[in-house]
């Protein structure tokens, strides 16, 4: 299903479950790049250490890898600095927790478009800048292009 949606559209997200089976491992033998969400309780980094450390092994270590600590300020768990040591990678982003998150979620909205003055939104459409662009397609219009596709 992935290959032929590859084949349709320009961008496929694949949500996966936490933990690696069978569905993770066909789902990453397609992929272009890797994010990986990570909270900041140690359940959950725990997690991120062992499935890093099986894709590595696997050998998924050539893939772009992305980082995404969210809740990055909470004030229980583990501080940022603190998880990017314990997995060994930066995060590319830290996404702050934020009121409008869950707002936005219980209205049926992203929190980019119903608060995106937000820090939470600030931060992910930074995020995900890394990916896409937007250039004038010189007629007036604005199109979507591949980051380091554009020009």
């Amino acid at each position: 299903v992935v290959r032929l949606l590859s084949q349709i559209f320009d961008y496929v997200v694949v949500d996966t479950a936490s933990g690696i089976d069978d569905h993770v491992l066909n789902a990453l033998d397609l992929a272009t790049d890797v994010v990986l969400l990570v909270a900041t309780d140690v359940p959950t980094v725990r997690s991120a250490q062992k499935s890093l450390a099986v894709f590595r092994q696997l050998g998924h270590d050539h893939l772009p890898w992305h980082v995404v600590l969210n809740r990055s300020d909470a004030r229980v768990g583990l501080g940022p600095e603190d998880v990017e040591e314990a997995i060994g990678v930066k995060a590319d982003v830290r996404i702050p927790e934020s009121r409008a998150i869950g707002a936005a979620m219980n209205h049926g909205s992203p929190v980019v478009e119903s608060q995106p003055k937000s820090p939470s939104a600030k931060a992910l459409i930074s995020f995900a800048r890394r990916f896409v662009v937007s250039v004038d397609d010189g007629h007036g219009r604005r199109r979507f292009e591949r980051a380091g596709a554009a020009g």
